[in-house]
């Protein structure tokens, strides 16, 4: 039986296909700390558009802005001035308070140091994340399956060591100390590569 082919309509020539709306839609941000003469321009009129799915490195020589603009994109910090739109909520004219709960229900930040609190074990960290978040049902285990999902499963009950022990033995060249506690966790694996860099216009 021969195969049937149904042609895809043609595109009329002066007719631009829609374009999916973005994740991440940043207009004329602008961040300035201080007043008058002494002002500091961290950021300068950026534009920034970020797809679903999209691996995005923001680059750029120290000061050029780029803690600043991951503290606006992440809900840490409001701009001076422009706009800034995540999933369709306009982020620079939140409250604080409902700043704090978009964070909680929407945004994850992977920090380069472990950022746990000491005295609680890798599942009870998670679970406390999940507290915050106002879930009230099976924390514990929905933390320790959070944790076997990223390789992490075996350390469920472990305390995190300090990262200073972890950095040391994460390098065979930088043996601890003598008595000094290995760390139970991890080293750090090298970044990826992305596809794509944003770069902020005070580059």
């Amino acid at each position: 039986m021969d195969a049937i082919t149904v042609p895809r309509p043609a595109l009329d020539p002066g007719v631009t296909p829609a374009r999916p709306r973005a994740l991440v839609e940043a207009r004329g941000l602008t961040r300035v700390w201080g007043a008058g003469h002494g002002a500091s321009r961290a950021l300068d009129g950026v534009d920034l558009e970020l797809g679903s799915g999209e691996f995005v490195a923001i680059v750029g020589p120290s000061g050029s802005g780029k803690s600043t603009l991951g503290a606006l994109l992440a809900g840490i910090d409001k701009p001076t001035s422009g706009s800034l739109v995540i999933g369709g909520v306009r982020l620079d004219r939140m409250r604080e308070d409902a700043l704090a709960r978009w964070r909680s229900r929407h945004l994850g930040i992977v920090l380069q140091d472990f950022s746990l609190l000491p005295t609680l074990t890798a599942a009870e960290n998670v679970e406390l994340g999940l507290k915050l978040a106002g879930i009230r049902k099976d924390r514990r285990r929905r933390a320790r399956e959070a944790l076997a999902r990223v390789g992490l499963g075996g350390l469920a009950r472990r305390l995190p060591c300090s990262s200073r022990v972890a950095s040391s033995s994460a390098s065979p060249s930088h043996a601890p100390s003598r008595g000094a506690r290995r760390s139970s966790w991890p080293t750090s694996r090298p970044a990826a590569s992305t596809p794509r860099t944003a770069r902020s216009s005070s580059d």
